[in-house]
This record gives structure tokens, sequence and C-alpha cells, in this order.
């Protein structure tokens, strides 16, 4: 947390991550209030607090992320067209750069959290580009692995390199605590979906 400063009945503190002035009322609630700060440290303090969780809080967070989910594919589609690729073809590229060996269909979207048919779809059109190729799978004959080839490689290299660029910039705009508690949230949110 950030330093502060006590009355009998009111704390008053400086946020660690954005500086922004909160106050805690132990006699009226048992989690801090924000008076101002941006949506991300509105969620890393209300957490890091350990206070209790305001279920309407998480369920505009579920919100958020539709809303982000569907503006960064948008998003992802225009930056991925200038290699010539969807946001989709970009994130099984991706997927299959990341495994230390050939995937199946199924092994990329479990990875990627889509369907396996959606998934096989984009290997179909990426196969066909001459970006991937199928590789026997000696465990399940109906089951390919796929694995990038040479062109597959150097266009997942030419989008990587912009998006360092670009997400190099984005980056100035967040404080390392607040994309850490993010990333911490997202995962057990994801975790709690497979249950």
């Amino acid at each position: 947390m950030g330093r502060g400063v006590h009355t009998p009945a009111v704390s008053f503190y400086s946020c660690s991550v954005c500086l922004s002035f909160m106050v805690f009322c132990p006699n009226e609630s048992s989690r801090w209030i924000l008076i101002t700060s941006c949506h991300m440290c509105k969620l890393v303090v209300t957490i890091a607090a350990g206070g209790k969780m305001d279920a309407s809080l998480l369920s505009e967070l579920v919100v958020q992320i539709f809303r982000a989910n569907g503006a960064l594919t948008a998003w992802g589609d225009r930056f991925a067209a200038e290699s010539g690729l969807t946001t989709a073809r970009w994130q099984v590229l991706g997927a299959i750069s990341m495994a230390k060996e050939p995937s199946t269909s199924p092994q990329i979207a479990e990875r990627m959290g889509i369907t396996r048919q959606g998934v096989q779809k984009q290997l179909n059109l990426l196969r066909d580009e001459g970006l991937v190729m199928s590789v026997e799978n000696p465990a399940h004959k109906r089951s390919p692995r796929y694995s990038l080839t040479e062109h597959g490689e150097q266009k997942l290299a030419e989008i990587r390199k912009r998006w360092r660029q670009q997400v190099k910039q984005w980056s100035g705009s967040y404080q390392h605590e607040s994309v850490s508690a993010a990333l911490e949230v997202l995962d057990v949110l994801s975790e709690q979906m497979k249950e």
C-alpha cells in the first residue's frame, strides 16, 4: 500500500501504484474506497487491501474484458492486415511457435482458449497459404500436428517486430504493479471458468 496518516475515524492514504488519494473508513466499510484513480488502480487497491470483494466490481471487470476483447480483435485485424493476416491467424501462428514441439489442433485450441473448430479453420487457411505444414502424429493418425514453415516463421517474425514497437509505445501508460495485478486476476478468473 502507500503511506498514510491516521485520525480516530478515518485513515488517509496515497496509493503506491498511481499516487491517487484514498480514504479508509473502518467503521463504515471493510475495504478501501478510492476517491480518485484510474479503473485499473481501483481494481489493484481493492484486491490488495484484502477487504471483502464486491461482486459488482468483478462483474464490471468481466464486462470490460468482453469490450476489450472486441476492441482488441478489431484492432488486431487492422494491425495484422499489413502482414496479410487476421487476429485469429496471428494467434494460431503464435501458439504454434510457442510450443516446444508440433501441436495438434486441440492442443492449440486449449492453449489459446478458442474452439478446436475455430483453430482448425485457421490451420486450413494457413496451410493453404504455405505458412504452416502438417506433420504426422504417431499417437493419433487422424489428428496431425502442425509446425510453421520457413515462410510462416518469416511472417510471424515480421508481425512480432511491429508488435514489439507498438507495445513499447503503449507500455508507458501503465504501472508495472497494475499490469501484474491484472495478469493475476485474469489467471484466477480463467482457472475458475475451467471448474
